[in-house]
């Protein structure tokens, strides 16, 4: 009977929670939804960044294992060799010495002398020099973009360059002159009034050189020339067309790149002259093409220049220049305060003291 009892009193005193019922589950669609404009936002925020990864992957084309580390290394470093001793001997092995440095008229000799008829006999060969360029901006995060600009050389060449020049003048004698000299068009009025009907390309010509008498029937052109349009500041306005023909024909064109691999290195690639030529001529126009590089240079500290050497293309020598055979300024930012040169602090003055035959000295310090 007592089991009975307890068993009953046990399913009375169970707790009110084992009665309840279950709770429905709420199945309307406002739970279902997201928050509006949730999922668009977050579907904005995953396409950004697919977009920020492909941008950071760049495609490279196949690069062979022998060419792997050549774009690893500083080529601004590259044969400097400065912890190795200097040449003796006028012959020595390259790789256990350092690449000697030679003044531009003896590097310019060296050439004739090894394409000499005695030995290579190639005199008509063309003088190639190479000139390395530290690309750094105002700012270490900005680079020198890549140029393209025609350098006056002072002492013409043939150089193999295709130019093509349109000439205006008004008066018959500078229209004969500027087709002497060979320009590829010459004309007066008449190719103004063609020019506005648009019947002249002015994209096949390398360069627009004008006359000052046709300069003011020339002025309804300007709009469509633009920066191409004659002027004095450029050298394309002048007296004397023959003269000014001459030297936009033989002038050169020279191309300043940036490296695919290093961005900070850059190269111009171009000629100089021909070895028939005589040596002092070739200085003048490879510095003429220097000072024409080094105008590009940016408005910081340090050299732009950085390198310089010669060769031909029937001989493998390199000569590299001394760096004192072109030596430019360095820039100075306009309003900076001028160092002046601080008077140095006398030397105190040693007395000698004498002491079981050693000598020594006594200084006076300050308490």
């Amino acid at each position: 009977m007592l089991g009975l009892r307890s068993m009953f009193s046990r399913l009375m005193i169970r707790p009110q929670s084992f009665y309840q019922p279950a709770q429905c589950i709420h199945t309307s669609e406002v739970d279902l939804r997201a928050r509006k404009g949730t999922r668009e936002r977050r579907e904005k925020i995953a396409k950004k960044n697919r977009a920020a990864k492909l941008a950071k992957i760049t495609k490279v084309g196949y690069i062979p294992q022998r060419k792997w580390s050549k774009s690893k290394v500083d080529k601004h470093l590259v044969n400097l060799n400065m912890h190795k001793l200097a040449p003796i001997d006028d012959a020595f092995p390259g790789r256990y010495y350092r690449w000697p440095e030679f003044k531009m008229e003896d590097a310019i000799n060296f050439h004739k002398e090894t394409l000499d008829p005695t030995m290579y006999d190639a005199m008509d060969s063309p003088l190639n020099i190479t000139i390395e360029m530290n690309m750094i901006g105002e700012k270490a995060t900005r680079l020198v973009s890549n140029f393209n600009k025609l350098v006056l050389l002072k002492h013409p060449f043939e150089h193999g360059q295709e130019r093509k020049i349109l000439a205006f003048a008004k008066e018959e004698v500078n229209r004969s002159k500027a087709i002497e000299a060979g320009a590829t068009t010459v004309g007066g009025s008449d190719m103004v009034k063609l020019a506005l009907k648009g019947n002249v390309r002015f994209a096949d010509y390398h360069f627009i050189l004008a006359h000052p008498d046709i300069m003011p029937e020339m002025l309804a052109l300007r709009g469509l020339m633009k920066k191409r349009f004659p002027s004095a500041k450029n050298e394309t306005l002048g007296l004397d067309m023959y003269e000014m023909v001459t030297r936009f024909m033989s002038g050169i064109f020279i191309n300043g790149l940036r490296d695919e691999h290093q961005q900070d290195y850059g190269v111009v690639n171009t000629k100089a002259g021909i070895l028939t030529m005589p040596t002092e001529q070739i200085v003048q126009n490879v510095r003429d093409i220097m000072s024409s590089v080094n105008a590009q240079r940016p408005k910081r500290a340090g050299k732009f220049i950085t390198r310089l050497y010669f060769t031909t293309p029937e001989s493998k020598e390199i000569f590299k220049i001394s760096p004192a055979d072109f030596p430019f300024e360095d820039y100075e930012r306009p309003g900076a305060l001028i160092k002046l040169d601080q008077a140095k602090p006398k030397k105190k003055q040693a007395k000698p003291c004498h002491e079981a035959g050693r000598t020594y000295e006594l200084f006076r310090t300050s308490v």
